[in-house]
Parts: structure tokens; C-alpha cells; sequence
């Protein structure tokens, strides 16, 4: 798949209120994962991202403003400078300056995920083609509600792929979670490993500013030619934090890219070393953090999946 540096993310009505039960029956339950996932790939390769809030106008809406199913489901949430577009019909491009957006910035790919495949999703990506631009629809990050005609109700799995089949081809391309997150990480061929480290309920992660942004990494690097992916880990935890460790099983792994494991025991004194002490200066600044597990899902940490998993290993109850 070929993906521009300036394709665009769209992220379609992610609202708590399309929980609620008077919709009925839903599929792809990690439909918000694999949308988080692909979030993390923007903001990691720097490339636009725009969020889609529907804002009923009807009185009974669980979308409608003020209401708490108006609001963003958290692992999708915006960071600021994000932009936030609200509309109030099925098309985004309705009453929103998104087309102009997308103008602006001379995108012609756009990929789409969010809810529901066959209202806004479908309505938006039928739009955008129409005017000229190239819809890719992530299939495992969009999702249906069952819906009933003539008596017959059709499970929400067959409304969905239905949907996806109706659009497939005639106005968009339709792609898998993995298959559009390796190619927006295209540009580093190189696998990743990196190291799970915890202590007294936090965990060690490099802070990073870098020209008045501000996010979080999990310690690990780039596989180098002839190295395994457990050599690859051991040495960069102790380039980037001082520290010797102990693996313990992988923890996590996504599209044979990213692979991260359990520390099982360290030692040593811990500093900032390797390229990122290198690296420092007044507009690109690293430090070492040992982050609350509790505070964890909240801070701009990679993606959710990850994160959900650290706590579910690792934290205490209270």
C-alpha cells in the first residue's frame, strides 16, 4: 500500500453515546483499538490527523452537546492542536470546512475510520470520492449496529460488511488495521524492541519535548543487522537508561514491527545515554520518568493497546 507523508487520518464520530444499548448489537468491538493504533502511527509520523464529533440536534441524541455520550471515547481522544470538526448530518464534509482543510495541506488520500460503517462512515466516504479525493477505509476500524427491515433484523456483522462491499472499489479501497499501520511506518524498515520496565507501580519512559510538543516512549531501538530481537532489547535499554536487564517473555508485538518484553530484574544506575543524550538541545530535550501505572492510559504514550495490556500485567489493586 502506497501511503503520502500527508495522508490524512479521519476519525468519525468515536463518541461514548454510540454505546448506548437503544442501538442495538454491535460488531468489531476493537474497532476503537485498531483506530488508536493507527492515531499512534499519525502523531508518530507527524502526518495530519482531523476528528469528526456528531452534534445532534435531536433532543433525545445520546450525541446531542451536554450530553456525556456527546464526548470522545478516551482512547481516541484528541491532543491538543488536534482539529475538531462538528457536524450535525451524516457527511462531515457537510457544514465543516474539512474539504478546504484537506485542500490546504494538498491531501488526496484520506483514510477513514470510526462508527458507524454504514451512516456517517459511509455517507462521508461516498463524499469524498465524489469530490475528487482517494477514500481508504480501515474495515477492522469501523463497525456497525444491527438494523431491521421489513421485520427481518440483519446482524450487525452483516450490515457492516455489506456496507464495505457496497463501497469497495466504485469509491474506496478497503485495508486491514496492519496493513495501514505498516505503511505509515514505512519509512523505518527496521524492526523495533523495546523494554517493559517497572518499579514500585511506574514505569521507566523517555520524556520527550521536541519543538513545543511534548509525549512519551517506551525505552527500545532499531534491530541492527545479525542482532536478535532480544540482544536488539537488552541493548538498548542499557544505551538509553543505563540500566542491565533481565527479559522476561514478550509482552507485546504488532505487524512483526514493534516487539516489546517484560523485564524480569535490572541493575544499575540509572542515566540518559546513547543517541538521545546525544541528540539534546533547547528545541529537542529527553528525560527519564518513572510514570505512575495509574496515569498511564492518560498521557500521549503509544498506543492504548499496549498501555491497556502494562496495567492488566502490572498494576495493583488498591
Amino acid at each position: 500500500m502506497d501511503l503520502p507523508a500527508n495522508a490524512a487520518l479521519i476519525l468519525i464520530d468515536i463518541q461514548q453515546g454510540l454505546d448506548d444499548p437503544v442501538y442495538g448489537k454491535r460488531c468489531n468491538l476493537h474497532a476503537e483499538e485498531n483506530a488508536s493504533l493507527l492515531l499512534w502511527a499519525w502523531r508518530w509520523t507527524n502526518r495530519p490527523i482531523f476528528h469528526v464529533q456528531h452534534s445532534s440536534t435531536r433532543p433525545d441524541s445520546p450525541l446531542r452537546p451536554g450530553q456525556p455520550g456527546w464526548d470522545f471515547k478516551p482512547d481516541v481522544a484528541p491532543h491538543e492542536g488536534e482539529p475538531v470538526l462538528h457536524k450535525q448530518v451524516n457527511n462531515a464534509f457537510v457544514g465543516t470546512d474539512l474539504e478546504a482543510r484537506l485542500r490546504g495541506i494538498g491531501a488526496e488520500t484520506v483514510v477513514f475510520v470510526g462508527l458507524t460503517t454504514n451512516h456517517c462512515v459511509s455517507t462521508t466516504v461516498r463524499m469524498a470520492s465524489d469530490i475528487g479525493f482517494r477514500p481508504i477505509i480501515v474495515s477492522d476500524a469501523t463497525a456497525a449496529h444491527e438494523n431491521e427491515l421489513n421485520g427481518v433484523m440483519y446482524s450487525a456483522e452483516i450490515v457492516h460488511n455489506i456496507s464495505l462491499a457496497n463501497l469497495k472499489g466504485e469509491f474506496a479501497q478497503i485495508a486491514t488495521t496492519e496493513t495501514v499501520w505498516s505503511a505509515a511506518l514505512s519509512g523505518n524498515q527496521r524492526q523495533r524492541a523495546g523494554v517493559i520496565i517497572i518499579k514500585d507501580d511506574a514505569i521507566l519512559l523517555l520524556h520527550r519535548f521536541k519543538n513545543g510538543a511534548e509525549y512519551y516512549t517506551i525505552p527500545g531501538g532499531g534491530v541492527e543487522p545479525g542482532e536478535t530481537l532480544e540482544a536488539a532489547a537488552i541493548r538498548e535499554a542499557k544505551e538509553e537508561t543505563g540500566l542491565d536487564v533481565t527479559l522476561g517473555r514478550e509482552l507485546w508485538r504488532y505487524g512483526n514491527r514493534n516487539v516489546y518484553f517484560a523485564v524480569n530484574a535490572f541493575r544499575g544506575e540509572l542515566h540518559l545515554g546513547g543517541p538521545e543524550r546525544m541528540r539534546q538541545s533547547s528545541t529537542n530535550r529527553y528525560q527519564l520518568e518513572w510514570v505512575p501505572l495509574a496515569n498511564l492510559l492518560s498521557i500521549n504514550a503509544g498506543p492504548v493497546a499496549i498501555k491497556r495490556k502494562i496495567i492488566r500485567m502490572y498494576a495493583r489493586p488498591k
